[in-house]
């Protein structure tokens, strides 16, 4: 699947239902697969040309998991 996906989930929830292993809390709004980044930074993940930003919050554990792939 491409494209934007919008649910009625909260983010928490979607979260708690989908794989840790395979997916990441990078900020408040976005929650990407692991496994479809190409690149990143402190600041920021691309996923096929499409920055994702990394929100303050999530970056010391964000950086943690993409550091030990």
């Amino acid at each position: 699947m491409k494209g934007v996906i919008i649910t009625k989930y909260a983010m928490a929830a979607l979260e708690a239902i989908l794989p840790a292993n395979n997916f990441l809390r990078v900020h408040r709004s976005f929650l990407i697969s692991i496994n479809k980044i190409d690149s990143f930074t402190a600041d920021e993940i691309d996923i096929r040309g499409q920055p994702i930003p990394v929100g303050n919050f999530y970056k010391q554990q964000a950086l943690e998991i993409l550091n030990d792939i």
